[in-house]
């Protein structure tokens, strides 16, 4: 199954995405239209927003369907798998947030275009 990665399973941040049975594909980017939030500084999430959306940095990576389960069961509440567009039209699965909770219990750091480069901001 190929999958877009926008968070912790990042090569930047996890530095081994093969725990998690990843095998790493390609960068790539969203279309311009979605919202990035991070929960706890340690999960992102996408929130599809056509009005002021902007393109995510994100990986493409391969995760074998015996291990699909136990990779979407590790997204903790708020955050469900769902279809993502990319910038060059393809539709793949991605971590989807829940808008009202997000808003709620995370924080929008569409601004840094990458989940890395919002930690790395220090905020």
């Amino acid at each position: 199954m190929l999958v877009l990665v926008i968070g912790s399973a990042l090569r930047e941040i996890s530095r081994d995405q093969a725990r998690f049975g990843m095998t790493f594909v390609a960068g790539t980017r969203t279309a311009p239209k979605y919202r990035l939030y991070a929960l706890e500084k340690r999960w992102a999430a996408l929130v599809e927003d056509e009005g002021s959306g902007r393109s995510v940095i994100g990986e493409l990576v391969h995760i074998p369907d015996d291990r699909w389960a136990e990779v979407a069961a590790s997204e903790p509440p708020g955050i469900v798998p769902g279809p993502v567009e990319l910038e060059d039209g393809r539709l793949v699965t991605a971590a989807i947030g829940d808008p009202e909770y997000l808003r709620e219990h995370g924080e929008d750091i569409t601004e840094f275009g990458s989940f890395p480069a919002y930690l790395l901001s220090g905020k």
